[in-house]
């Protein structure tokens, strides 16, 4: 029999979501996000409020693949494999909850995480599979030109010289901790990861590469922007190809896995989301 709780429990769950209709993560107002509609769920199951704390605050049109978000329970006579269930069926078809784990009460899945992994899809297919569509941009590209000046980012650059944030961010220079492109037959992956980034950061160093890519911007512009010598925040790309593959809470390279599930199994491994396993240290 499965064991049932009813004294205060520190859950995390690795969740799913197709950002297309939400408006991000955070909450917003009534805005529909998804801390909106998860908090709602939970107080319907619960009948009290339920605070739910992200890894990532994914912007408007966003999707996550390995989102992690933790909440505290004051109690609860489910097992965590129960709630999961009764929580997935309260839950829309564009949320999905694929583990779910109890964890110490020191654990916040935004404040204990080591890096976190996004990935930008595009397509260079000219007719792209209308389900597709959501989740790649799809672009007219020579994909090796995009790749070449994507793979000039260095292991430490200008964050700011991609986002349009105020002066007064601390996170000017950032590390990368893992970055590769993968090309899968007509997809190219450009897979990042950093313990954390500034707003539209990964956005705009993408959409930037797709121009230098174009000839709307010189390779040299784009190496200066990474040395912090200009600013290039005129190409954004669009948010439906960007993707919170997954968060990690030791000290590894999570965009490795990433890498090497793509070169396996293509699309069917980019959207395989990463594990409790892969992503925190067992004793």
């Amino acid at each position: 029999m499965p064991r049932s709780f009813s004294l205060k429990m520190d859950i995390a769950a690795i969740i799913s979501y197709d950002g297309t209709n939400f408006h991000g993560f955070q909450m917003q107002n009534q805005s529909r996000t998804v801390q909106l509609v998860i908090e709602q769920k939970l107080e319907k199951i619960f009948k009290e409020r339920v605070c739910v704390v992200p890894a990532g605050r994914t912007d408007a049109g966003v999707h996550a693949i390995g989102q992690v978000i933790s909440f505290r329970l004051a109690k609860c006579p489910f097992d965590v494999e129960k709630l999961q269930n009764i929580l997935n069926y309260h839950l829309p078809d564009d949320i999905r909850i694929s583990e779910m784990r109890l964890m110490p009460a020191d654990f916040n899945s935004r404040f204990s995480a080591k890096s976190r992994v996004y990935v930008y899809a595009i397509s260079a297919k000219k007719d792209i599979c209308a389900h597709l569509n959501r989740y790649f941009w799809n672009l007219d590209i020579s994909l090796e030109d995009l790749k070449a000046t994507l793979n000039l980012i260095p292991n430490r650059f200008c964050f700011r010289s991609f986002s349009r944030v105020s002066k007064d961010r601390k996170l000017n220079f950032g590390t990368v901790t893992f970055s590769k492109c993968v090309v899968f037959e007509d997809f190219l992956y450009f897979i990042i990861e950093a313990p954390s980034f500034l707003w539209h950061t990964v956005r705009f160093l993408f959409g930037e590469a797709v121009a230098v890519a174009k000839g709307k911007r010189t390779l040299e512009d784009y190496k200066e922007a990474l040395e912090g010598k200009k600013r290039l925040v005129l190409y954004k790309a669009p948010p439906k190809g960007l993707h919170l593959w997954g968060v990690s809470y030791f000290e590894q390279a999570l965009g490795t896995l990433c890498e090497k599930n793509i070169i396996k199994d293509g699309l069917c491994g980019f959207f395989k989301p990463p594990s409790f396993v892969d992503i925190v240290k067992c004793p």
